[in-house]
């Protein structure tokens, strides 16, 4: 993979940090208000670098759809390791037999 440059680190940092804290990937306009720039452009500029250089994968016509891929993983989030309580018993009791109605 190509090297990031310092902005474009700041960005995966704040995408990162804000999957982390919220479980979900920030809107252009929400990161643009973390990078303190009043365009949305310039996220786009980044996102499409980072796109390139393989360090996400963006689907433009989604309002989150930023996905940050393994090399940079989110710290305590593992999309395909999600542990769940099980609460509750299944009660199991004798077959029954299907009958045929004439």
């Amino acid at each position: 993979m190509k090297k990031l440059t310092q902005r474009q680190k700041t960005v995966l940092d704040i995408i990162s940090k804000l999957i982390s804290d919220r479980g979900y990937p920030p809107t252009l306009k929400e990161l643009a208000k973390e990078l303190g720039v009043s365009s949305q452009n310039s996220s786009v500029k980044h996102l499409t670098a980072l796109a390139k250089k393989g360090f996400i994968v963006w689907e433009k016509n989604k309002a989150r759809g930023i996905k940050l891929m393994n090399s940079y993983e989110t710290p305590g989030i593992e999309e395909s390791k999600i542990s769940l309580p099980l609460v509750g018993a299944v009660t199991a009791g004798l077959p029954m037999l299907a009958e045929e109605n004439n």
